[in-house]
């Protein structure tokens, strides 16, 4: 008797939580000029973007990349998998 019990226990405390209003379960977003209210000394600066990654000498080649795909659609069965190159 207290499995049917716990389990109507469940769906009633789902059923509330799913029928609260939405700020009760986030933050809200906060206006961009309310925000800076908040820090009146912070300057406004845009963040540095990530380095780009190094250049692309240390991908496959072209050449080598359709060399490999030709030999593994070629190879039948067991093959495919030897074919594939040990990264």
């Amino acid at each position: 008797m207290k499995g049917p019990i716990a389990l109507a226990t469940v769906i009633a405390a789902l059923s509330a939580v799913m029928a609260s209003p939405v700020h009760l379960h986030g933050q809200q977003p906060t206006d961009p000029a309310d925000h800076a209210a908040h820090h009146p000394g912070t300057p406004t600066t845009q963040a540095v973007p990530p380095a780009v990654p190094a250049s692309m000498e240390s991908m496959m080649s072209t050449a080598k990349l359709d060399e490999l795909v030709k030999k593994m659609n070629s190879a039948e069965g067991a093959a495919k998998t030897e074919a594939m190159p040990n990264c």
